[in-house]
């Protein structure tokens, strides 16, 4: 019969000199910990650096308002453009607007990232190609996609309130500009269409952009097994001493019961899968 695990265990810590005695009987077996090695090991441990995803836009295309008061025409669309432009209606007579209103369409399919990630950043990389020997700005909206462009997505542009960015290319080193995303957004349409769009509205003269872009996702997936907490693929005296570190605390990172403490039953769960991870896990 199994005995009921326990755990001892007496805590000073300054810094990485704790005096620290641990012992703990799990399943029967009594292990004997040398923490001050294991204090020196945890102090050597980091936590595993973000992924990043550099997703490149699926379509592109801008629509086009023309002629007639304000621009008053349906939108037209015009697919994989050589250069985005974003330009507003010009020259308004009261009857007759001259020039047309244009505004930029890139999407970005979201499945590639993994459906237990936690995205922890994430930023559209738009590319510079002609700012006119000024600094350029335009609105620049953000919303949920779908897999074509078509008049209804392009009037979606149209009516939606973006935020008014500048774009850091100016002529003669035209370059890249990064524009964060909102993670509730991209939240969302990881759980709905799993499409971004990203919309490039322009009040004055024109703004160009080049016809590609790139769609930047940093995240972190789960170690791949519960014990596994500096995610080296094997549990030991690294994941051990992080337990041991942050014990009697609420650290949601090591609590893996999620008990809301970082406690014996946690401890128990190292000790319980020591070793190597289970491929597949």
């Amino acid at each position: 019969m199994l005995k009921r695990s326990y755990t001892s265990i007496n805590v000073s810590v300054d810094g990485c000199n704790p005096e620290v005695s641990s012992r703990a009987r799990f399943a029967g077996a009594r292990v004997m910990l040398p923490v001050t090695l294991l204090c020196f090991m945890g102090c050597l441990v980091t936590s595993a650096p973000a992924e990043e995803l550099v997703i490149s836009n699926t379509r592109v295309a801008t629509a086009g308002m023309s002629g007639g008061f304000q621009c008053a025409n349906g939108p037209s669309i015009y697919y994989n453009p050589q250069i985005i432009q974003a330009a507003s209606c010009s020259l308004n007579t009261l009857t007759y607007t001259y020039g047309g209103r244009r505004v930029g369409m890139f999407d970005f399919d979201l499945s590639g990232v993994p459906e237990d990630a936690d995205i922890e950043g994430a930023f559209v990389r738009l590319q510079g190609v002609c700012c006119y020997g000024q600094t350029e700005w335009f609105e620049l909206s953000m919303m949920p996609g779908i897999g074509t462009f078509n008049v209804s997505v392009a009037n979606q542009v149209y009516d939606t309130e973006g935020e008014i960015v500048p774009h850091p290319p100016t002529i003669p080193d035209p370059g890249p500009g990064d524009y964060p995303v909102d993670l509730e957004l991209l939240e969302s349409i990881r759980s709905g269409s799993n499409w971004l769009l990203i919309g490039i509205d322009r009040s004055g003269t024109f703004t160009n952009l080049a016809s590609a872009a790139t769609l930047h996702v940093s995240y972190s997936t789960g170690p791949p097994c519960d014990g596994d907490l500096n995610d080296d693929d094997v549990v030991d005296g690294g994941d051990l001493s992080l337990v041991l570190g942050y014990w009697g605390t609420g650290n949601p990172t090591f609590d893996l019961d999620g008990s809301g403490l970082i406690d014996g039953a946690d401890l128990a769960i190292v000790l319980g899968e020591w070793g190597d991870c289970p491929e597949g896990e």
